[in-house]
């Protein structure tokens, strides 16, 4: 069917009510009638709005930061047919919130239709967690922990913090976790991250000697240990194991080790010396007595001394002397010894008194009695001497010799030796009167030979 301008109906309506004279009395009713319903006739109007389809839903989501894309309406009119709608919206895809998008499409009778599409701008993207720094932490025990927290990035909400829970015990060893984790504005979650802490012992136990930690004993002295004290950062009771023989019967140096292994298997080893050491000097005992006397040229038999020591058996005496049994004089034996370990026993000594008792012997150069005749003269034979010191000694000689007298005489022969010896002989001369007949010698009338000639 098609549909007049209204306007240009009424204006004809007018025109022709003008012309027949519809504007005087008309009594006619026929003609009335018949006016009215040719204007019926030739006024139609376009009321009828176009209709409108929204293209995809009436309502829709847009993600923060992403493009708004226009999925546009459709717009038929009964009489113009296709329209196309004009589109507006105040969409702000950088600002979270609720828009709207209207559509209107007018036909040509200016019948107007609209339709709105909501766009909701939202945030459906997660925050991103990155840890600060390593995501593994080796902690040692009781030390402190220094959170060093976590990035969290966002699409649209900026200055995000993570919410940071742990069961961390830096007191106990054990493995632990720090979880991480953020919510934006949007409620929008982002995945969890967690670091671990690794409570860890690294420290080995310390060892403490109660006492030295080098130790000098004597040998064959009895020695107690005195043992070391343990302490470590963790674990407060620790076993300790010693090793080590020490044998106090022989000389050396001797370690004794202790070792404690913690519950971490933190070893710690110390060790202490045991130097087992002589320092005893030997002794010395004379054997035989301390002060001997000794005849001038005899020998000398050295009786020793006898060495006894803590440790070292079967030692021998140094023995030093000055001793000259040839010369009378006091001598010193000096006795010293030294074992082993440089150890030297106190000097002892021994006097020899090389001294000379014995007297010198005289030997008479021919008999120990003569006889001579009164007016003889007398001729002394002399006397040899001989003396065990080797000395030359000197005869003194007296006599009381009267040759004119006949009587018994006697000749005496002293010598001593420089130790006071003294020795004393005589021989006995004697004066005869001389009644035998007279006879010439021929030849020296004394003659003197000596002894074994």
């Amino acid at each position: 069917m098609k549909l007049l301008n209204v306007s240009s109906l009424l204006m004809s309506s007018l025109l022709c009510l003008t012309a027949c004279g519809g504007g005087s009395d008309n009594t006619s009713g026929e003609t009335d009638t018949q006016s009215e319903t040719d204007t019926q006739t030739q006024i139609d109007v376009d009321t009828q709005a176009p209709v409108l389809t929204l293209n995809g839903e009436s309502a829709i989501e847009l993600s923060f930061g992403s493009d708004y894309f226009e999925l546009g309406a459709n717009a038929t009119d009964n009489i113009d047919g296709s329209i196309d709608p004009v589109i507006t919206n105040n969409i702000d895809d950088t600002q979270l919130g609720s828009y709207s998008v209207l559509y209107t499409a007018t036909d040509s009778e200016n019948n107007k239709a609209s339709v709105v599409r909501t766009v909701n701008v939202v945030d459906t993207q997660n925050p991103e967690l990155s840890l600060n720094g390593d995501s593994i932490i080796t902690l040692e025990v009781n030390s402190e922990y220094t959170e060093q927290g976590a990035t969290v990035t966002d699409n649209y909400n900026s200055n995000l913090t993570a919410d940071i829970t742990n069961d961390l015990d830096i007191s106990v060893l054990g493995s632990y976790t720090v979880t991480y984790q953020a919510i934006d504005a949007s409620s929008n979650s982002a995945n969890a991250i967690t670091r671990t802490i690794n409570v860890v012992d690294t420290q080995m136990p310390q060892i403490m000697f109660n006492g030295e930690a080098i130790i000098t004993l004597d040998v064959l002295s009895e020695y107690t240990d005195q043992g070391v004290t343990v302490t470590d950062n963790y674990d407060s009771e620790l076993e300790i194991s010693i090793s080590g023989v020490v044998d106090f019967n022989l000389l050396g140096s001797y370690t004794v080790t202790y070792q404690s292994v913690d519950s971490s298997e933190n070893t710690a080893s110390r060790t202490r010396t045991i130097n087992v050491v002589d320092t005893q000097i030997p002794m010395l005992e004379l054997i035989g007595d301390a002060m001997i006397t000794l005849e001038v040229n005899t020998d000398y038999t050295e009786q020793g001394a006898k060495v006894t020591d803590n440790y070292d058996a079967n030692l021998i005496a140094d023995i030093t002397s000055d001793l000259d049994t040839s010369i009378v004089g006091s001598y010193t034996v000096t006795y010293q010894a030294t074992d082993s370990s440089s150890n030297s026993a106190e000097v002892i000594t021994r006097t020899i008194k090389v001294v000379d008792t014995t007297a010198p012997e005289i030997t008479l150069n021919g008999e120990s009695e003569i006889t001579i005749y009164e007016g003889d003269i007398y001729q002394e034979l002399g006397a040899l001497v001989s003396d065990n010191s080797g000395e030359e000694l000197m005869i003194q000689t007296s006599d009381n010799i009267n040759n004119a007298t006949a009587g018994i005489y006697t000749v005496t022969y002293d010598v001593s030796d420089a130790s006071g010896n003294q020795t004393s002989i005589t021989r006995t001369v004697t004066v005869a009167v001389d009644l035998a007949p007279e006879i010439t010698l021929n030849g020296e009338v004394y003659t003197s030979i000596y002894l074994g000639d």
